[in-house]
């Protein structure tokens, strides 16, 4: 018990500081979107977003800044505290007029958004991952590219900076949690990591990080001649940047075993798992966060506490799991549904026959609830980051033009290029967090993704 307790104590130790330097590591100066402090500022308000939609007051805000965050600020900060204190009111006014955090941390003068000068769309690269090479090795190729080291770089300079602590008590920390993997996990990491010339434990982290997929819209839909579309936005990062150099270390993988494609998906370099993946011939899945009352904060806190000491995997490795093994839409489904994971997700899941689509609600231990294609009265389903029987949260409009553009092509009209140019193409369903989109014909073992930019005006 003393093993598991010290580490665990360490990261919540870790996790107050990373909340200070979030809300307070900015100077009073306006600062270019492209640097850390605008992403600081974008997780920050998003926090606070997260609080107040859960029912927290301003006085409730107020105290938890005096009590809990300004009194372990370094003096010379803590000016920066009475100033977000005495923000509180105006971010709050924001957020009732559905301003977006980006937008707030505009005004609050921390981004200075420069619109991207890239194209909507463009095109992802791509990689093979020999599964008969040792694990080791398997992608050392991929990450040891020069093209991405600088990027790596500049996010593991990010954790340490968030986490207002040395990379090597970071990688300390991280490697306790890697010893919690499966033994061909901790291998991949290890040798992909040596590659990057980053250490195994803060490879780890960055592994965690990309687990917190924050906002995500995915659509099944079955045309009038039966054929099974699934497609999907990913939005993940905090801000402007952070999103960015996602864009740039998304890439395409085809997962190969004795010469053969045993399933395709994307991938981040530095990420071992899969939030969107396909199966060709047979099914796909992509993954949606479950919002987590407590933010990113808790999410960290399920996601140590469950693998140290519960001893559970992560969701995206249930995902790697069930597209190597599985045979059809019926096993995945299976795996999906009952199979234990780490945090409560969404996995949308997506066959190659009339009706073989469904949004999985899932709690850790089971399925808590389905909804299925049912053509022609329910000919697609989708899922963003809310239990779609609830309403979803007032600062977030995704599933209301999700379903209104779905609504407008209609089930004779439904293509893949369709839903990419008139669905995840429609803001705010594509926005400034919007990293790639990904579309998928399972029967016509059809895939393809590209890496997607939000030309401003653009909500986050």
């Amino acid at each position: 018990v003393q093993t598991c307790a010290l580490p665990i104590f360490m990261l919540k130790l870790l996790l107050i500081s990373l909340i200070a330097v979030l809300l307070f590591v900015w100077n009073a100066n306006t600062v270019a979107a492209g640097s850390l402090d605008c992403t600081m500022c974008g997780l920050a308000l998003n926090e606070l977003e997260g609080m107040l939609n859960e029912g927290k007051t301003q006085a409730e805000l107020e105290k938890v800044l005096k009590d809990d965050i300004c009194p372990k600020l370094d003096p010379k900060d803590r000016s920066k505290c009475t100033f977000i204190i005495a923000m509180l009111p105006s971010i709050i006014k924001a957020f009732e007029n559905k301003e977006e955090p980006g937008a707030v941390c505009e005004k609050l003068g921390y981004c200075n958004y420069d619109p991207p000068k890239e194209p909507s769309i463009s095109p992802m690269s791509s990689f093979t991952l020999n599964l008969d090479l040792p694990p080791e090795q398997r992608w050392v190729a991929l990450w040891g590219n020069p093209v991405y080291k600088d990027i790596v770089d500049g996010l593991v300079n990010g954790i340490e900076k968030t986490m207002g602590t040395d990379l090597h008590t970071i990688n300390n920390i991280g490697n306790y949690v890697l010893d919690h993997f499966p033994k061909e996990y901790q291998q991949e990491i290890i040798g992909g990591a040596k590659a990057l010339n980053v250490g195994s434990g803060v490879m780890t982290f960055m592994n965690l990080a990309y687990e917190l997929s924050d906002a995500c819209t995915s659509i099944v839909a079955q045309d009038t001649a039966g054929n099974i579309l699934h497609a999907r936005n990913l939005d993940f990062g905090f801000a402007m940047d952070f999103t960015a150099d996602l864009r740039n270390l998304s890439v395409m993988i085809d997962v190969v075993q004795n010469g053969k494609t045993v399933f395709k998906g994307v991938s981040f370099i530095g990420y071992i798992g899969f939030l969107t993946g396909t199966k060709p011939g047979a099914f796909s899945v992509t993954i949606n966060t479950r919002f987590i009352p407590g933010g990113v904060k808790n999410m960290i806190e399920i996601l140590i506490e469950a693998i140290t000491v519960k001893g559970a995997q992560l969701d995206s490795w249930l995902t790697r799991q069930t597209l190597m093994e599985a045979t059809n839409f019926a096993t995945a489904y299976k795996d999906f549904t009952t199979k234990p994971i780490l945090a409560d997700v969404y996995y949308t899941l997506a066959g190659v026959a009339p009706g073989e689509g469904v949004v999985i609600t899932r709690n850790q231990s089971q399925a808590v609830f389905e909804w299925k294609l049912d053509a022609p009265n329910t000919w697609f389903v989708f899922e963003t980051n809310y239990d779609h029987w609830k309403k979803a949260p007032w600062f977030d409009d995704r599933r209301f033009y999700a379903n209104k553009t779905m609504l407008a092509l209609g089930q004779a009209g439904v293509t893949l290029p369709k839903i990419l140019s008139d669905v995840l193409s429609v803001k705010p369903v594509l926005n400034q967090l919007t990293t790639y989109s990904a579309l998928i014909n399972n029967k016509a073992k059809y895939f393809e993704a590209y890496r997607r930019y939000c030309n401003a005006p653009c909500p986050i």
